[in-house]
């Protein structure tokens, strides 16, 4: 259960995360300090990461080395990485919230953090238009070799074209909840 509920509401829709399901954990690969929640949201299944962090602190949370920064590689185990993403993505078309998107046509979406890109690339194989937002300079670059239209800062730094955004996903790292973008 969120404390302080009222204050806090889906990034990507707007609900109340009063009743939500949580996943509470540590940052153990990297050692940040403190402990996190990520809280489901009951309306859309898109998470939201609590306690909300400062977008201005954002960045040195993931140190230069994080996983989702890195490109493949080469030799088998960059193949194997590849497949792994590859499955990821696809598996996530199937759940919650992507699930609900997955039959309809083609559109603009925006993924804030997106790292390297997995989950956009996904789409814009789909063929959908997909900007993705990310504070480190290096995974822009990868998301960008991806066909993403990736852009390095963040949500609050960032300006986005008027017009409407089919779906905002990947919105755990925004303290801007979604109605401010999308329209």
């Amino acid at each position: 259960m969120v404390q302080n509920a009222d204050e806090h509401r889906c990034r990507a829709c707007g609900s109340e995360l009063a009743e939500a399901s949580t996943l509470d954990g540590i940052d153990r690969l990297h050692g940040t300090p403190g402990g996190f929640e990520v809280v489901i949201c009951n309306a859309c299944g898109s998470g939201t990461t609590l306690p909300v962090v400062d977008e201005g602190l954002l960045a040195s949370l993931y140190p230069g080395g994080y996983g989702a920064y890195e490109p493949a590689g080469a030799g088998a185990v960059g193949a194997i990485s590849r497949v792994i993403r590859w499955y990821q993505g696809r598996r996530a078309l199937y759940r919650a919230p992507f699930s609900t998107i997955r039959g309809r046509p083609p559109g603009r979406l925006v993924d804030v953090g997106c790292g390297r890109g997995d989950l956009a690339a996904v789409f814009v194989g789909r063929g959908w238009h997909a900007t993705g937002i990310e504070p480190s300079a290096s995974a822009c670059a990868t998301a960008r070799s991806r066909g993403v239209e990736a852009r390095h800062g963040t949500l609050a730094d960032i300006t986005l074209e008027p017009g409407p955004m089919t779906w905002p996903f990947s919105t755990t790292h925004s303290s801007t909840p979604s109605t401010r973008w999308v329209t």
